[in-house]
């Protein structure tokens, strides 16, 4: 069996073409062995890098990571759902919406929020 050859804007084989566009081999080898088309797994990885450049806001929180962590929504799921076409809000979802920030409102008081038998059995007075 004749293996295929790939190439991308000059560059020759998955390990040169995986390098170029800054992602592990075995990202375009695994998308390429689920059916894409080598142009098709490019293209998703490009936009992915697209998203990640941007720096998105919201409610005063900056950046993807920290808004799936405030609003207790996957940071994939976003990601997702903006590479759909969706706005911030709209990823976010309803329940997020609706919910209050969980880091920003609550923060870290210091104490931990502990059952008082648990106090007593691990031998903690707050």
């Amino acid at each position: 069996m004749k293996r295929r050859q790939f190439e991308y804007k000059g560059h020759k084989g998955l390990p040169n073409i995986a390098k170029a566009l800054g992602v592990s081999p075995n990202t375009l080898k695994s998308r390429i062995a689920r059916g894409d088309e080598l142009e098709h797994a490019i293209e998703k990885i490009l936009a992915k890098k697209t998203l990640q450049k941007v720096a998105y806001e919201y409610k005063g929180i900056k950046g993807i990571p920290n808004i799936a962590r405030a609003f207790d929504v996957n940071e994939g799921t976003i990601y997702y759902r903006m590479s759909k076409g969706m706005t911030i809000e709209q990823a976010l979802g309803p329940k997020a919406l609706n919910n209050p920030m969980r880091s920003v409102q609550k923060g870290w008081s210091g104490k931990p929020d502990l059952h008082p038998l648990w106090q007593l059995a691990l031998g903690i007075s707050l």
